[in-house]
């Protein structure tokens, strides 16, 4: 089965794979022109046609003016269903990584000295999203990153030998069992986890992915 492994500012993983992961790459294409007409010229289209006995359209519209062209190449995005059993321990298997799961698309609320309250966004900074390569696991995080997910953190998922880069968590979908332990915690978790790559996708990330 293949693994999961979150890197980075972070460590989480490596997770067991228990459905096939989907990858969506797409690009988004528009027409030249929006197709619509002004009704005075549909009206004198209907004359041209009538009077030319239908070799003239007179509509001003043309196929070729449907070509679709390139507005832009989103992220890549994949689904990842991951399921935490309890081994021995129920809060340490499934609710302690569950809960680290479900911290990563939220914001952190600032603290320490000086904080004034707000909300530290998740994802990296523009700074950091810009600033280079990876963060070896271990490694502390860098200036201006908690190591939470938020406040720049640089976030880095493997998939298998499938390398997807730099990505944000988007969204996190836990279901607990109804089992519990004596202690009241769950004794599994299914997660279901939106990831989307920073960037828009190349062909050069494809390209370099399995590297």
């Amino acid at each position: 089965m293949a693994e999961i492994l979150f890197t980075g500012d972070i460590k989480l993983g490596p997770f067991v794979l228990n459905e096939e992961p989907t990858f969506r790459i797409n690009s988004q294409f528009s027409a030249l022109a929006d197709g619509t007409t002004n009704k005075f010229f549909q009206a004198a289209g209907g004359v041209v046609r009538d009077i030319t006995q239908g070799k003239a359209s007179g509509s001003g519209q043309y196929k070729q003016l449907g070509i679709q062209l390139w507005e832009k190449t989103d992220p890549i995005t994949v689904n990842l269903n991951i399921t935490l059993y309890k081994k021995t321990d129920a809060f340490k298997d499934v609710v302690t990584p569950a809960m680290a799961l479900m911290k990563l698309p939220l914001a952190r609320t600032a603290s320490g000295a000086g904080a004034l309250g707000g909300l530290l966004p998740p994802g990296p900074s523009l700074l950091t999203a810009f600033s280079g390569g990876a963060t070896a696991p271990g490694t502390p995080p860098k200036s201006g990153s908690d190591g939470n997910g938020t406040a720049g953190s640089n976030i880095y998922l493997r998939i298998g030998k499938a390398n997807l880069g730099r990505v944000i968590v988007k969204g996190v979908e836990p279901t607990w069992s109804k089992q519990t332990d004596k202690s009241g915690h769950f004794i599994w978790c299914k997660l279901s986890v939106e990831v989307a790559t920073v960037f828009s996708a190349t062909q050069e990330d494809i390209e370099g992915m399995f590297k």
